[in-house]
Parts: C-alpha cells; sequence; structure tokens
C-alpha cells in the first residue's frame, strides 16, 4: 500500500506550492538550432533550471524558481544567440500541457 502512495500523482497543494515557488520563462524568437540542453546552459547561469519545453522550433519554456526566474527574464531579454534576438518575459502557469500530444487515428 506504501508504494501506491510513493506514486501517487502531487496533490493540489502540492501542485499549488510549486506554481508559487517556481516560474514559467517564455522564451520567443528561437532558432531552430537552439537545443533544450543550451537553454538550460544559458539559464542555468541564473539559478536552477526545473524544465525545459519547445513545443515550436521558434518558442519554448523555461522553469526555474521564482527569484532567479525573474532576474533570468531581465538579463536575457533582447540576448543575441545564433544570429537571433531572444524575446524573454515571464508567464502565468496554466495548468494546461505545453507540448501537442499526436494522437493515433482510429480505424473502422
Amino acid at each position: 500500500m506504501f508504494a501506491l502512495l510513493r506514486h501517487a500523482s502531487p496533490t493540489p497543494v502540492q501542485t499549488l506550492a510549486r506554481s508559487y515557488a517556481t516560474k514559467n520563462i517564455f522564451v520567443g524568437n528561437l532558432s531552430n538550432y537552439t537545443t533544450p540542453e543550451e537553454l538550460t546552459a544559458i539559464f542555468g547561469k541564473f539559478g536552477k533550471v526545473e524544465a525545459v519545453r519547445r513545443p515550436s522550433p521558434r518558442y519554448g519554456f523555461v522553469e526555474m524558481e521564482e527569484k532567479d526566474a525573474e532576474k533570468a527574464a531581465k538579463f536575457l531579454n533582447g540576448y543575441l544567440h545564433s544570429k537571433r534576438q531572444w524575446d524573454v518575459k515571464l508567464t502565468k502557469a496554466t495548468g494546461k500541457p505545453a507540448t501537442y500530444t499526436w494522437k493515433a487515428k482510429k480505424k473502422f
């Protein structure tokens, strides 16, 4: 029974606490060649990166602790990488998945 509790989904309180402790950062105008590893390395200079998502080749999201996210967004807005000037902004968490999930069509 305890093994089931260990792998259970986070409670609403845990999810809410995490959303206040971390912030998502929108990173726009990315090069097609910018990798999640590069984003982690660049944003990692400002603090611990919790997650990186690239739902599109031209933009992505970086999740960091709130104080680190504010500092990173301030300093990296306008950052020039791969001949592209980044548009970096703090975002609100929506609770929706950030990536598209492909579903196979049903066969009749």
